[in-house]
């Protein structure tokens, strides 16, 4: 004896419309799991479409849209259909359409994406290609800023002149050029100034008003100048010397 697939239509004893979608399912040997891979609306959905658990499903568009499709894979009838819509259109969501799930398509993430990656290559490019400064002004250090660089001055020992420093008559200046790699450390009319490394061929100029106190790692190794004059070698080479007064004595002293 062949069993009777109850209609849609029959009376329940529950005649909500949730629980009518239920047994017609459940009549047809189907579940929920076949539907929502049938229907491609997630079983979540599905559950609550048969609780009648309309917050679940966000806002009435999104109610009806699942409510059709479940309607349609069990083939149930159109008063089923109608008394289910008549119900969303009744209640009260208690979540708006705006806490609709926030699922971005990929056709707007891919040029989202695309257009973040150009804006990173154009500001790259135009760091790159912005142009730098370049001063060309010939480097004189004084005893007020201390340099944070040494002069590099190729040829030297060829007699080159890369500069041409005017001497005023109150001010002493001294002119340190390396011939070996040279720890200096220069006074400055009293005042201590950081020790620094001069490596060959680089040059150092100190303004002061009084007098200057020189220590050096390798005596041998640099050429002092003071105002123009050649000063006297300090000691040889490898030999340290410390604090060696210069001021404007030195340049009343004649040279050896």
């Amino acid at each position: 004896m062949n069993e009777k697939v109850p209609s849609s239509n029959e009376k329940l004893n529950d005649p909500s419309p949730g629980n009518r979608l239920r047994h017609l399912r459940e009549a047809k040997g189907l579940s929920l799991e076949q539907i929502a891979e049938q229907t491609h609306v997630r079983l979540q959905y599905l559950k609550a479409i048969e609780k009648e658990d309309l917050e679940a499903l966000f806002c009435p568009a999104y109610a009806k849209s699942y409510l059709k499709a479940y309607c349609r894979a069990i083939d149930a009838d159109e008063d089923i259909l109608d008394s289910y819509r008549e119900l969303i259109e009744t209640s009260k969501f208690e979540k708006s359409s705006s806490s609709e799930p926030n699922i971005p398509s990929k056709s707007y993430r891919i040029p989202v994406f695309i257009g973040l990656i150009i804006i990173v290559i154009i500001a790259i490019a135009v760091f790159l290609l912005k142009p730098r400064a370049i001063d060309d002004r010939p480097v004189v250090q004084s005893a007020e800023s201390p340099p944070d660089s040494l002069t590099s001055v190729p040829d030297i020992s060829a007699g080159k002149i890369l500069e041409t420093v005017v001497f005023e008559d109150s001010l002493l200046t001294l002119r340190i050029i390396a011939s070996e790699t040279t720890w200096v450390r220069v006074m400055v009319d009293g005042s201590d100034k950081p020790g620094f490394i001069m490596s060959p061929g680089s040059i150092r100029i100190f303004d002061a008003r009084e007098d200057f106190r020189i220590t050096l790692g390798n005596a041998g190794g640099v050429e002092l100048n003071l105002n123009g004059r050649p000063v006297p070698p300090l000691g040889e080479a490898g030999q340290v010397v410390r604090d060696i007064p210069l001021g404007w004595k030195t340049i009343e002293s004649p040279s050896p």
